[in-house]
């Protein structure tokens, strides 16, 4: 916000707000316009002008000058407007929204501009078009662009202040809608437990009844079979988990696993001569690994998936830091928990040495940026595996058994009970007694 912003802002206040101008008069131009009752709103309150043509000329582009002499008599602001503009008379919408922004005190939140299919071209003024977005202050044209070279509106703006004002005014005392967010694959999803009892239900159905200030609301947007790099594309672009992720509270993360068990599964699948993609892919792969001579072709499988799995964990420790640095961004507040690979595979049995040696690397790397910071100060850990390592019941927590052609990974309803504790063990002590 340099001074000469300031001394233009000013200067605007003072100018005649337009040639022959009348504030309060009809407009002869609005009628069916998309903006037309903001626009007569403002019209009768005297904030805005008529031109002496009895026109209000909705689509034409605000000048420098009513751009911010409207910000200053709707929002009444004595601020400066921060921003650079050209010497041009008209401001692109990508400046508008800087001007807003700083207006509104808002900080900037770049990643929420990756709703828009044109958020390649926006430049410096992008965390202020995130920040507007995440405001519902500006948020783009119908086709899912925000077009922040193009000349901002006498309307656009126009209705962008009233929506400014109604969010200052709302800050002060509309409660806002809070949300569980659950990220992440299938074990998110409640793969392997009954409807309403996954970990992350659990959670949820405790959070909600502890919750006294303000509803809780739960958006599991995990997905089956998702991995690290197909998240990060979510968070990244994907609009309603940007939305759900602006009004977080808490953030449960399930990621990492498909980064092993997908090549896992093709070198299976080629090994066997399977398509691991048809719905009976399992069971067929059972019947096989049963058969005479597939404990050989077991093993050459499992040695062949070495290198993909490796490319796995790679894959993930690319994508981890990236998908960590959005979520702060867009949830500064949240409390947020990832949750470690766990081994379907008992110690001593087969393959376990191969795999979990995979599952360790991969599970350091979700740690290595915790525990580089203070007492989890950015995220949590919910450890599964070593839950699931010490584990010593009776039920199994998965049904996944090798050498006795059961593939099945996901979590039993008792492993779903496990995943819950462990989540409850890595809970802040205000909120960390759970009901067991």
């Amino acid at each position: 916000m340099g001074s000469m912003l300031l001394v233009i802002c000013l200067v605007a206040c003072l100018l005649p707000v337009g040639t022959g101008g009348v504030f309060g008069a009809e407009a002869s131009d609005i009628d069916g316009h998309w903006a037309e009752a903001v626009i007569q709103k403002w019209l009768e309150r005297g904030a805005v002008h008529t031109a002496e043509q009895g026109g209000f000329f909705p689509d034409d582009a605000v000048s420098r000058n009513d751009l911010l002499l409207w910000a200053q008599r709707i929002l009444e602001s004595e601020e400066s407007a921060g921003g650079e503009f050209s010497s041009e008379e008209r401001v692109t919408r990508e400046e508008a929204a800087q001007v807003l922004m700083d207006l509104g005190g808002l900080q900037g939140k770049s990643a929420a501009a990756g709703v828009y299919t044109d958020r390649k071209q926006l430049a410096e003024g992008r965390g202020a078009v995130g920040a507007l977005y995440a405001a519902s202050i500006m948020t783009g044209y119908p086709d899912g662009s925000f077009r922040g070279g193009k000349y901002i509106t006498r309307s656009e703006w126009l209705v962008a202040l009233d929506k400014s004002l109604h969010e200052k005014q709302a800050a002060s005392g509309e409660a806002v809608p809070r949300y569980m967010v659950a990220l992440g694959d299938s074990l998110a999803v409640g793969a392997g437990a009954e409807k309403g009892q996954g970990y992350v239900d659990l959670l949820y159905a405790h959070r909600q009844a502890g919750r006294m200030d303000r509803p809780l609301l739960l958006a599991n947007l995990a997905r089956p079979g998702r991995n690290s790099s197909e998240l990060l594309r979510s968070v990244r672009t994907n609009r309603e988990t940007i939305d759900r992720l602006l009004q977080a509270d808490v953030i449960l993360i399930s990621i990492g696993g498909n980064n092993l068990l997908r090549p896992f599964r093709e070198a299976l699948a080629a090994g066997y001569q399977l398509d691991p993609s048809v719905p009976d892919f399992e069971r067929e792969l059972t019947r096989q690994a049963l058969a005479p001579g597939g404990p050989d072709r077991m093993k050459e499988a499992v040695a062949a998936a070495g290198p993909a799995l490796d490319e796995g964990v790679r894959q993930f420790k690319r994508d981890w830091p990236k998908i960590l640095d959005i979520l702060r961004e867009l949830a500064p507040q949240a409390e947020i928990y990832a949750m470690t690979v766990y081994n379907p595979l008992q110690e001593g049995e087969p393959y376990y040495k191969t795999i979990n040696s995979k599952i360790l690397r991969l599970n350091r790397a979700l740690m290595a940026d915790w525990e580089s910071r203070e007492a989890g100060a950015a995220y949590r850990i919910a450890d599964a595996y070593r839950a699931f390592s010490e584990y010593t019941g009776e039920e199994p927590l998965t049904g996944f058994r090798m050498l006795s052609g059961q593939f099945d990974v996901h979590p039993s309803p008792a492993g779903h009970q496990a995943i819950y504790r462990c989540h409850v063990e890595a809970a802040p002590p205000e909120v960390g007694q759970m009901a067991p």
